[in-house]
């Protein structure tokens, strides 16, 4: 059973079958919905993860930092252009009414840019997750690919951006 996967009592696994993490729900009367199974790879021998972490280290978290950045930049046009206009139209009260719509003029901006980069990142960077066939263990590559993209996606500024649509 992976990582974040919830399985109630008596559910049976394959034999050499893993559960995909996140791909089932607790619920009142046990797990619901469907449990989506892949096949279980080999552990990984202690050298692939040093260099994996090694790899994660000195290129992934500098590649994260860059990217949850990004969203920062248009935002803080869009706030100047705002400011800008406002101080325009207002003069002396342009304070008071860039001060009432800076929450909805940050937020917007920033949580469609943050969702922009995680659709480009996945779709330039980390392309798509095809089945491995035959235990085939992944590598260094697959498995920064897979660990860039749930650093994005399951981050509180994933959850809070989609909470404003979802919600």
């Amino acid at each position: 059973v992976g990582p974040r996967a919830v399985l109630s009592q008596d559910t049976e696994v394959p034999a050499e079958r893993a559960v995909m993490p996140m791909s089932t729900m607790a619920g009142w009367h046990g797990a619901v919905g469907s449990i989506a199974h892949q096949k279980a790879y080999r552990a990984h021998s202690l050298e692939f993860q040093q260099r994996q972490d090694l790899l994660r280290a000195l290129v992934g978290v500098p590649l994260l930092m860059v990217t949850l950045s990004l969203p920062y930049i248009p935002t803080i046009f869009v706030l100047q252009s705002f400011w800008q206009i406002v101080d325009s139209m207002f003069g002396d009260q342009a304070f008071n009414v860039f001060s009432v719509a800076v929450a909805w003029i940050y937020t917007h901006p920033l949580w469609l840019g943050f969702v922009a980069v995680i659709v480009l990142q996945k779709r330039l960077l980390v392309g798509s997750f095809a089945e491995q066939g035959g235990g085939h263990c992944p590598s260094h590559w697959e498995e920064l690919r897979h660990w860039l993209h749930a650093r994005l996606v399951e981050s509180h500024d994933f959850t809070a951006t989609t909470h404003m649509w979802v919600n």
